[in-house]
């Protein structure tokens, strides 16, 4: 009996003593960040990282998309395609849906925003000065059990309409009311803030005032000029990432956060082999061949919650990743 008793105290010492790691790094699981900051990033896959990576004096550095907790891969198809839009597949993401169309039928469901909304989150959207006919505003319109915003902000860096709000980083505007704001900045089709400082400017002013946020960004910069077989801007593009990616990975190291970046439509790019390539493929984007997007699409995580998005999953099964606690029911939720 004694050595019964005996065994069993160390297994339960052993047990709480184990230090839990994901990705060789420690983590503590089952968590729900108090701030959720999704960055959705059309075209983007692994092997664009590259354009980070080899750039670099040395290799050996980290690009902070490798200090991401946990990587997945998302099937991308729907209903009606196989390798779906960027756009038709973000809102997939958005609804946990198959059933995407790219029109008012889509919203048959509520939004991941609603299930934080429901338990006290404030919702904030920013989308890139690229976004344009993907912006999510064309479905604002619909008349639907379901709208996509509810007292929600949505920040759009365009240029809107005299009558229309507008929002500006250096004067604190466009996060006291919920509504649709666009970027004072923006004239005669440019915009002179950078997505990076309007984004960061504006989750620190939305924080905050909040206790509890889920901040959206959304990308289709990168895209473009993969499309465009510029990769001069597409470098741009992906370093402005990557550079949000940081700041918000520091940021969780002193807040409840959960940081995800996940891509939809990812284009396939066929990089240089040749060592002596790479500096004409870097400065000039030469000698690389362009595929059609690809039929997976990836996710990266870092922070509360982070180890949710592990594995290889539906694109439209994204939105039950963010909701899961492992203790709840997916429909019973209270975090």
């Amino acid at each position: 009996m004694k050595l019964v008793l005996l065994s069993l105290l160390i297994f339960l010492y052993t047990s709480c003593s184990q230090r839990q790691a994901l990705g060789t790094r420690d983590h503590a699981f089952g968590r729900k960040g108090k701030h959720v900051i999704w960055i959705q990033v059309a075209g983007l896959e692994s092997e664009h990282l590259a354009l980070l990576k080899l750039d670099k004096d040395t290799t050996e550095e980290l690009i902070p998309f490798e200090r991401m907790t946990c990587m997945g891969s998302m099937w991308s198809y729907n209903l009606y395609d196989i390798r779906p839009s960027a756009s038709n597949g973000f809102v997939a993401q958005i609804l946990g849906s198959q059933n995407i169309k790219g029109t008012c039928s889509d919203l048959d469901r509520k939004s991941v925003w609603s299930y934080f909304q429901d338990n006290g989150y404030e919702i904030g959207i920013y989308e890139g000065s690229e976004v344009k006919k993907n912006s999510l505003l064309k479905l604002n319109s619909c008349v639907s059990e379901f709208p996509l915003f509810k007292q929600s902000f949505l920040w759009s860096q365009s240029e809107g309409k005299e009558s229309d709000s507008t929002f500006h980083y250096q004067e604190g505007t466009g996060v006291a009311t919920p509504g649709i704001y666009f970027d004072k900045s923006c004239h005669g089709g440019e915009c002179f803030v950078p997505m990076k400082t309007n984004a960061m400017s504006l989750w620190r002013q939305f924080t905050k005032n909040n206790a509890k946020t889920f901040f959206t960004i959304r990308n289709f910069s990168f895209l473009k000029a993969l499309k465009s077989k510029n990769i001069l801007k597409a470098k741009e593009s992906l370093r402005e990432i990557s550079d949000m990616v940081s700041m918000f990975a520091k940021e969780a190291q002193k807040k409840s956060i959960l940081l995800v970046v996940s891509s939809s439509g990812s284009m396939g790019i066929e990089l240089p082999t040749a060592g002596n390539k790479w500096s004409e493929y870097l400065k000039k984007g030469k000698y690389v061949t362009y595929r059609r997007s690809r039929l997976m699409n990836q996710v990266w995580s870092f922070g509360e919650g982070s180890e949710n998005f592990c594995g290889i999953y539906e694109e439209s099964d994204i939105l039950r990743r963010f909701i899961w606690m492992p203790e709840k029911n997916i429909f019973n939720l209270a975090f």
